[in-house]
């Protein structure tokens, strides 16, 4: 879902990009859900925050792992954006 949902294939869902599953612009679920999920509060969410969102509680082992490799997501976005800028 998550791919079908990413129109500009940024592997990013950006807030317009998930109006796609809003089904009533009223529901008052949406918003809190999605601010839940966007674990780097940068208003997108990443493959990894969309599946860590959305999964089972696996005890403590998986939830180290997925924090580790949010980490390493939110590591290698910075260093994304330093090139921007500097190619700016």
């Amino acid at each position: 879902m998550f791919n079908k949902l990413d129109m500009n294939f940024d592997l990013l869902l950006d807030q317009s990009e998930l109006s796609a599953i809003y089904l009533d612009k009223y529901e008052l679920c949406m918003k809190p859900l999605f601010n839940s999920c966007d674990s780097f509060k940068d208003g997108k969410l990443s493959n990894n925050e969309w599946c860590y969102c959305f999964q089972k509680p696996e005890g403590e082992e998986g939830d180290r792992a997925e924090q580790e490799q949010l980490k390493t997501d939110a590591e290698m976005k910075q260093k994304d954006k330093g090139r921007e800028e500097m190619k700016s």
